[in-house]
């Protein structure tokens, strides 16, 4: 009704010849295959895609370069941190950057997230393309290995289910009965589902994470790639 929406209209023109024209001229026949984020009835969407031009491609990778310098060099002076788990901390975040750099180097962003609120829940998910996601599924199992003695670590289900080849895997950790808070809308656990398919990931969080990541799957597939 009146009153319940805001509205945001940005005009933007390029000058010809230019590189946001170049760039412009690659959304006129840009698809997703994320468009399942557009859920109806949802406090929030998002869904982007862009085909990205080689010299922004190169940009990119110089600057992921320059993280993961920094990253292991953050990592060798950890001083939480033994030689063996400086090298496994390494292993895995090399490989995290790897699968992000190899994404990157395809050319293309596509994904979107969703926001659901009903009464006093609230239920979030993210996902999109990368190049492997299976090397992303590999890292966050190495992660777990590396982590899982540390105190107060969550108790997590790797290959807790299956959806449309997407692999879940299930992260549960208690909220503090001092958060009232988040524990009236979460409950007395937050629950977090990690989903990797051949080609995408996804996460999502709340008491009906799992469920709403089956709608975005599946309406993603229903629709197709959809410009």
């Amino acid at each position: 009704g009146a009153g319940k929406r805001t509205y945001l209209d940005v005009n933007v023109t390029a000058k010809e010849g230019s590189n946001l024209a170049k760039q412009y001229s690659l959304l006129a026949d840009a698809k997703s295959s994320f468009a399942g984020f557009l859920l109806p009835n949802a406090a929030a969407t998002l869904n982007l895609t862009q085909s990205m031009l080689k010299e922004d491609i190169a940009q990119v990778v110089g600057m992921l370069k320059g993280v993961r310098a920094n990253a292991m060099k953050e990592i060798d002076n950890d001083p939480n941190l033994d030689a063996a788990k400086r090298g496994a901390a390494k292993e895995v975040l090399g490989s995290l950057l790897d699968a992000f750099t190899k994404t990157v180097e395809g050319g293309k962003i596509d994904g979107g997230a969703v926001l659901v609120l009903d009464d006093k829940t609230i239920d979030f998910a993210a996902g999109g393309l990368v190049a492997d996601g299976k090397e992303v599924e590999a890292s966050f199992k190495r992660l777990i290995e590396l982590a899982k003695n540390e105190p107060d670590f969550p108790t997590v289900k790797l290959n807790s289910g299956s959806h449309a080849g997407i692999t879940f895997h299930s992260v549960t950790a208690p909220i503090p009965e001092s958060e009232r808070e988040a524990r009236d809308i979460l409950g007395d656990k937050v629950n977090i589902i990690l989903g990797t398919g051949p080609k995408s990931v996804y996460v999502a969080f709340g008491k009906n994470a799992e469920s709403l990541l089956k709608q975005v799957i599946d309406k993603s597939a229903q629709d197709g790639s959809k410009a």
